[in-house]
């Protein structure tokens, strides 16, 4: 316990740490700079958390969201760069955690949480020791002075914590997946995968043609979660969890849209990194200092930490009254009153009225699959799916892909020349699946039949005309 909250280690993976997270951080940043002052100020769409109260915390005036969100780019700058990197570090966490409150749909997500966790942990630790320019300051400051500078060691108990924040969020998912029928039958994965919104277009919606497979992914993807806080604390199979976790979040960036978690996911495993891995990678020699000497009297150490403090005030203030006039001059929402107010034209009630109702896609875009066979569990069609007799009843399984409107369908038993049998009926636009029964009649006779759905959107245009949307084929036998 004494090692645990006393002891000391090499601050090398920190500082690795340091740099990727702050470097993931700082590409996010600036792709919403340009968009800060319609996320961040009260010209924008203000969407707080709703557990915070307006009076508590407003929106920024336009001017104040660049200055702050441009203030973020420079201390997420400096943070990586090293630059009074300790106090950079905790100011990324604060103003992340405003900007998070107030835009909570786009900036408070899954990995912002998990990033300003390991932020204001980051800024306990000494990850400024190697690979900073405060490390080149104090060096130079020793040449100058004809001292020696050793490498301060860094507190092991911050690095412990971003173990313990890790071990919640893996055991925390898989807990949550244990309530979640669908996530061990596929279907919330295959849902996921196909939609525009979280499944990438290549790998992730080839993946939802393979069900089987989706449901041992779902499967290995809770026990992995259960299985890797062990591996990862256990000092012979570290290694080995490390291994799985990096494949692992690398498959989920390869399958999904997750915006930022899989990156600052693999940035926090740099956490379970020590000295000896850094060594393994390269030809570093081994940090065993055990304090930085004191090259200076404490006046003259405050004197030069003024100046540096001083410049650092300075460039910050520069870097936002720049970003203040960059966004001034292109004002794309014209709050700063340097964009002409463009015309709009009325529309018609007739203009108006296709506008909306056009952007219904067509009906079949709703549908996912059909399945028959002549049982259900899980909702899925089990069993046959080929060969019937008379007498059986086919099981018509579809999905559907969330959200939809309410749709009119009608199940059609068809054959080669003519319709034997049809049924109609309405899916609610909360339903994801379909089923229906059709019972064969005992005197229908051998062949080939196919079972069609054709569906209409009462919303669309179009409302009365019916399109098919999935069919499948089936051969009655008389044994």
């Amino acid at each position: 316990m004494k090692s645990l909250l006393l002891g000391r280690e090499s601050p090398r993976p920190v500082a690795v740490l340091r740099i990727v997270l702050c470097s993931i951080l700082l590409v996010d940043a600036l792709r919403h700079w340009p968009y800060c002052v319609e996320l961040y100020s009260n010209v924008g769409h203000f969407s707080p958390l709703p557990e915070i109260s307006e009076s508590l915390l407003a929106a920024f005036s336009p001017a104040q969201a660049v200055i702050i969100h441009t203030l973020y780019v420079f201390f997420l700058i400096t943070s990586l760069a090293g630059w009074w990197t300790r106090a950079s570090l905790a100011a990324v966490g604060s103003i992340l955690v405003v900007l998070s409150l107030i835009d909570y749909p786009l900036t408070l997500r899954k990995d912002t949480v998990i990033s300003i966790h390991l932020l204001l942990l980051l800024a306990l630790t000494r990850c400024d020791a190697v690979w900073s320019l405060d490390r080149r300051f104090a060096m130079q400051r020793c040449l100058n002075s004809g001292h020696a500078l050793s490498t301060p060691l860094s507190p092991e108990l911050s690095r412990r914590l971003m173990h313990v924040l890790l071990l919640s969020i893996y055991w925390g998912a898989a807990i949550t997946k244990f309530h979640m029928p669908d996530f061990f039958n596929g279907e919330l994965l295959e849902f996921s995968l196909l939609d525009e919104r979280w499944g990438r277009p290549v790998i992730g919606h080839r993946l939802a043609d393979f069900p089987r497979l989706l449901a041992i992914m779902g499967v290995a993807t809770t026990m992995l979660e259960v299985c890797l806080p062990v591996l990862l604390f256990g000092r012979r199979t570290r290694r080995i969890g490390l291994l799985l976790a990096a494949s692992f979040h690398i498959g989920l960036f390869l399958t999904m849209r997750l915006d930022g978690f899989s990156p600052v996911m693999l940035a926090a495993l740099v956490s379970f990194t020590n000295e000896d891995d850094l060594q393994r990678l390269t030809a570093m020699n081994r940090i065993s200092g055990s304090g930085e000497i004191r090259e200076w009297t404490w006046l003259r150490t405050l004197a030069r930490q003024s100046v540096n403090g001083g410049w650092f005030v300075i460039v910050g203030a520069l870097f936002a009254v720049f970003g203040l006039a960059w966004q001034s001059s292109t004002d794309t929402y014209g709050a700063f009153g340097n964009r002409p107010e463009s015309g709009f034209e009325r529309l018609s009630h007739a203009e108006l009225l296709s506008i909306t109702t056009d952007h219904y896609p067509p009906v079949h875009q709703y549908f996912h699959a059909i399945h028959l066979g002549d049982s259900t569990a899980n909702r899925r069609a089990l069993g046959k799916t080929t060969r019937f007799l008379p007498g059986e009843t086919v099981v018509v399984a579809a999905r559907l892909m969330l959200p939809h409107p309410d749709l009119q369908l009608r199940c059609v038993l068809l054959t080669r020349d003519n319709v034997v049998w049809s049924h109609d009926r309405q899916v609610p636009a909360t339903d994801s699946h379909f089923f229906l029964g059709v019972t064969l009649d005992e005197a229908l006779p051998a062949g080939e039949y196919r079972i069609q759905i054709d569906a209409r959107n009462p919303l669309s245009q179009s409302p009365n005309m019916l399109e098919t949307v999935c069919s499948a084929a089936f051969v009655v036998t008389n044994r």
